[in-house]
């Protein structure tokens, strides 16, 4: 599963090279803005699910990973959803980069 999903982020990344350049609206920013707040909440939501097997070795498939997360542990789970969107953004951001230069 892990190689499919590389596979689609090369896959966007090659045919990010090939578009032509596109001015984007304010409309556009906020839909980009929203997708960045989905990917954290994805990353979010499977942090806990990481956390909920390693403490009691199952993880059915329900929202119920969130009562077993404590108090002190959300803060660990939201800073570790943030550095994991911040590297695909960082990704993406040197894609930019190449392309631009």
């Amino acid at each position: 599963m892990a190689y499919v999903g590389m596979f689609i982020f090369v896959l966007a990344g090659v045919v990010y090279f090939l578009e032509p350049e596109v001015n984007y609206s304010s409309r556009d920013k906020v839909k980009a803005l929203g997708m960045v707040m989905l990917l954290w909440s994805f990353m979010f939501y499977g942090y806990c699910r990481e956390l909920e097997f390693t403490k009691s070795g199952s993880s059915p498939a329900s929202l119920q990973c969130m009562d077993c997360i404590e108090g002190t542990e959300w803060y660990s789970l939201a800073f570790k959803a943030l550095l994991a969107t911040f590297k695909i953004l960082a990704v993406f951001a040197f894609l930019y980069a190449i392309k631009r230069i």
